[in-house]
């Protein structure tokens, strides 16, 4: 995403990198060991971070 942007990561942290964080910090925060065990409202709640860190590493809304 960045590419597409022209904008180069921070410190090698991608937003591919910071995305996949918050999904663990999620994980690890409910006690799930997998992906899949993510409830609907907990997905709801990571898109909207996702939207959040893009937002913020882009300086754009994800495009919907």
């Amino acid at each position: 995403m960045e590419k597409a942007a022209g904008i180069e990561p921070q410190d090698g942290h991608g937003i591919r990198h910071r995305l996949e964080g918050a999904l663990e910090a999620v994980k690890k925060q409910k006690g799930y060991k997998n992906d899949t065990d993510l409830t609907v409202d907990d997905l709801k709640l990571l898109c909207e971070e996702f939207k959040v860190i893009i937002r913020h590493t882009l300086k754009k809304d994800f495009p919907r």
